[in-house]
């Protein structure tokens, strides 16, 4: 074993102590200097006006680390927090906390570290939900968090690692490592540090409930988990809104974990073609259900496996293109991709798929010693297969492989051939969606109101001017959404203010700006290669409005709505490196070059789950 190794080795016991010391000093330091009593009781008086109660709270201006409210009730039951707290130069401010009474539980833990006056409790109750608020209680004594704990340690790996990375001299050919070691750890310290439940990213409910169906067969009883998660029955949109204390999250998981349920139904094995972006997720849980492990635990493994598949294939591509790598490595890290990458979602399974086939395509485009072989001709139709699969809008992007010079193939006859087959393919992919649209057997979604695909198709064809007007005026209005907010959305999380906040974003935004204009080493695409590009990134996007049109608006509505910026994720790279100027030269040396792009995006995502997830949930 070399001495690099055995550095390595200490480095990581080093970031253990250190996360066990902020652990028990850091996070726990007035608790163990305080001589106070480490729990005390509140009294509090009651009063009513209407069906709003209000409960005023005797804290005395006390130091409260935790507030423990023991209740019983038959049905949740919202309620707020207001009190008033000195913040910077003692000013004095108010503040609101909302929280759920959740009726599988009988205590609600408010993590609020301040010296708390003016505190009250307000909420709502209809007559059946009968709320009985029995003790409340300050909670000032020693908790070590596990999961705090492991979520710091991640954190200083990741900090060693970078500090590793530079010393090393972060490489242009590692950059794909680099990449791998760096979204691994984010993506571990958001499936560590956020709850077990569904209603954070979008539609993981739904996504949740395929993977738990996808290899059952028969008549199948879920779990209590289960059976809590899936979008149907009993599941709870404002679920994780109640789980905002570590507390909170070990009582949710006992429950989760305690057993199968009362529901139970007939599922068919029904592997289909548009499931496949399952298949990484749905590994990863059934597996992890065989060896009969808690469903909590179950299901962060099939988060895991997501995110898994997504550093590998994404870190392919970096490592397999010959232009554009920093460029690819920002995207592949801004934080909408590594969020999606560690839930439910087949998202990932749709920007990896294109990515790889960009990658192999612009190399095919540019590279002389790059022959469209057997290999390279697998890996290209599968990874546009992969993602036309889940969504079959992307096929404009099948069409630029009829672009390839005639010098990579070995002869006329295989250029022509490779390229009749491209044909047939894209129609094949493309008929996925066309047939059904045409035929009327597409389902509309019931969610956009009263809609039908046959209907809306009409209304398009019958007013194509009317039609292209919708699609500008959308386009407009929504062109911010789409793509500037595009990099700090993190779904349902409640606090999203450190992602979404001013500086942040604009880092993001120059940082992504900077590798694009100074990240062009050797990109030679022709003018007849770019416009292509451009032409399909258009088509694309003409796809995604117009498929949100024929299946979740009303007929004739005058907007489009249900199109959400993560559709759009996939097209940043090939868009930009289309766009991509030839005149700017990068004098940078490639060591500081790759520290800056790896290192501002780790960070600011690092700060943005630390303050956004694992402080909101898991303290």
């Amino acid at each position: 074993m070399n001495k690099k190794i055995y550095k390595y080795i200490i480095g990581i016991i080093v970031c253990l102590l250190l996360s066990i010391l902020t652990e028990i000093i850091g996070f726990n330091f007035k608790a163990i200097t305080s001589s106070d009593e480490k729990f005390q009781d509140v009294t509090f008086s009651e009063s009513h006006n209407g069906d709003e109660t209000t409960l005023k709270l005797s804290t005395d201006n006390r130091y409260i680390n935790k507030l423990i409210i023991e209740y019983q009730t038959s049905k949740d039951v919202n309620y707020s927090l207001n009190y008033s707290s000195s913040g910077l130069f003692n000013d004095e401010k108010t503040i609101t906390f909302e929280d759920i009474f959740d009726d599988s539980f009988n205590q609600s833990v408010i993590n609020l570290d301040c010296q708390p006056s003016n505190a009250i409790i307000v909420y709502k109750q209809s007559k059946t939900a009968q709320l009985e608020i029995k003790t409340i209680t300050i909670d000032n004594s020693f908790h070590f968090n596990i999961v705090r704990t492991i979520s710091v340690f991640l954190s200083f790996i990741l900090i060693f690692s970078l500090i590793c990375f530079y010393r090393n001299g972060f490489k242009t050919s590692k950059l794909h490592l680099y990449f791998a070691i760096v979204c691994s750890l984010l993506g571990a310290i958001i499936i560590i540090s956020q709850p077990s439940a569904t209603y954070f990213s979008f539609d993981d409910q739904i996504h949740f409930q395929n993977i738990i169906d996808l290899f059952h067969v028969g008549h199948t009883t879920y779990s209590i988990g289960e059976y809590q998660l899936i979008d149907s029955n009993v599941s709870n949109s404002a679920g994780h809104n109640s789980i905002d204390s570590i507390e909170e999250q070990r009582a949710q998981n006992e429950l989760f974990n305690s057993g199968d349920s009362d529901f139970s139904k007939n599922v068919t094995f029904a592997p289909t073609y548009n499931k496949i972006g399952y298949l990484p997720m749905a590994i990863g849980y059934h597996l992890a259900r065989l060896v009969n492990l808690p469903f909590t635990a179950c299901f962060k493994i099939g988060k895991i496996f997501n995110l898994l598949f997504y550093v590998l294939i994404m870190a392919y591509a970096i490592k397999t293109i010959k232009i554009g790598k920093r460029l690819l490595s920002v995207i592949a890290l801004i934080p909408a991709n590594i969020f999606l990458a560690s839930q439910y979602s087949y998202d990932p399974a749709v920007i990896i798929g294109i990515t790889v086939f960009v990658a192999h395509l612009i190399n095919l485009y540019l590279d002389k010693n790059t022959k469209f072989d057997f290999r390279i001709a697998v890996i290209m139709l599968a990874s546009i297969s992969y993602a036309c699969f889940v969504k079959a809008i992307y096929v404009p992007f099948l069409l630029l492989a009829l672009l390839i010079p005639k010098e990579r193939f070995d002869s006329k006859k295989q250029s022509h051939l490779v390229k009749i087959g491209i044909i047939v393919v894209a129609f094949l992919l493309s008929a996925t969606f066309i047939l059904p649209t045409i035929s009327g057997t597409m389902e509309s979604d019931s969610r956009g109101g009263n809609t039908s695909v046959s209907g809306q198709l009409s209304t398009v064809l019958s007013n194509p001017l009317d039609y292209a007007t919708l699609l500008g005026n959308t386009a407009i209005s929504q062109f911010s959404d789409m793509t500037m907010n595009n990099f700090s959305n993190y779904g349902y999380i409640v606090n999203q203010t450190t992602i979404s906040s001013t500086n942040f974003l604009y880092i993001l935004l120059i940082l992504l700006l900077f590798t694009f204009l100074t990240d062009n080493d050797e990109n030679n695409l022709i003018k007849k290669q770019r416009f292509a590009i451009l032409i399909a990134n258009l088509a694309t996007i003409l796809f995604i409005w117009t498929a949100l049109y024929l299946t979740f608006n009303p007929i004739g509505n005058n907007t489009i709505k249900g199109v959400q910026s993560r559709y759009f994720l996939p097209l940043f790279f090939p868009l930009l490196i289309c766009l991509q100027p030839k005149n700017i030269k990068n004098a940078i040396k490639p060591k500081t070059y790759n520290a800056i792009i790896i290192t501002i995006p780790a960070i600011i995502n690092l700060i943005t789950i630390i303050t956004s997830i694992l402080a909101v949930y898991s303290y």
